[in-house]
């Protein structure tokens, strides 16, 4: 007797497998509803996966809910300090005071050849610088030193011969009451010497912050401010070989975080 192939179940038939004995795909792996032909398998099994998708889809849905939450936030603006000051002379004898902030101002001249005219032995000749720190950021290091130092200008007379003029320069810095140069305290120092000893930014004389130069050496705050007096003269020993001799210089002030 021949075997008849079984007859591929209805779509009903596999619904009702699915609903009362588990799913379709695990009735095919146990054999207990095998299509008669590979292509009513495949038939079967993409049905199968169809429905299966569907519940999935359908029971997700179910899933969805609303969640607890918190946030805070802040806001926050950056800037860069600054680093500025005012220099003002007592008498400008040419050029402008840098009345204004300034971080790289070339302020007024306070000697020329005119205003000095020395004689040797003769009294000061002064001006004043009054310096105020406005900056935003308070200093590591404030200093004095010189550029553009020549001891015999090339403006000097054809009677000047001496070698070294600015070394009969005498010359005193005060900061308020206090003499900052020479550094003894006391009495002059030359010319020659000052520009010497304080040639750049990192070898500079160092000044003291506070009110008048009453803080710590090298720290202004903003506001800080001082005058300094610088006082020259033509040493008594200066002979017939300085006559219309001429020496420049530039100090600067120099201030750095």
């Amino acid at each position: 007797m021949q075997t008849q192939p079984s007859p591929e179940p209805t779509a009903g038939q596999r619904v009702g497998e699915q609903g009362h004995g588990g799913s379709v795909m695990a009735a095919i792996v146990r054999g207990r509803a095998r299509p008669h032909s590979i292509l009513a398998e495949l038939r079967w099994a993409l049905a199968a996966l169809v429905a299966v998708g569907a519940s999935v889809s359908a029971t997700t849905g179910l899933g969805t809910f609303a969640n607890f939450s918190a946030q805070t936030t802040n806001s926050a603006t950056f800037a860069a300090g600054t680093m500025t000051v005012t220099n003002v002379a007592g008498a400008a004898v040419s050029g402008t005071n840098c009345s204004a902030d300034t971080n790289a101002g070339t302020c007024a001249v306070l000697f020329s050849a005119g205003t000095t005219a020395f004689k040797p032995g003769a009294a000061d000749k002064t001006n004043t610088v009054t310096l105020t720190y406005t900056g935003s950021v308070p200093t590591g290091d404030f200093r004095i030193y010189t550029s553009a130092y020549v001891s015999r200008a090339a403006a000097s007379s054809a009677f000047c011969t001496a070698a070294d003029p600015a070394a009969k320069v005498n010359l005193q810095i005060k900061q308020g009451a206090t003499v900052i140069f020479p550094t003894a305290g006391s009495g002059y120092g030359t010319l020659a010497a000052f520009a010497a000893a304080y040639t750049s930014a990192t070898a500079g004389l160092q000044l003291k912050g506070g009110a008048g130069g009453a803080g710590a050496a090298g720290v202004w705050a903003s506001g800080d401010a001082s005058t300094f007096t610088v006082a020259v003269n033509l040493d008594a020993a200066a002979d017939n070989s300085y006559q219309g001799c001429q020496s420049t210089v530039t100090l600067v002030w120099y201030a750095a975080q």
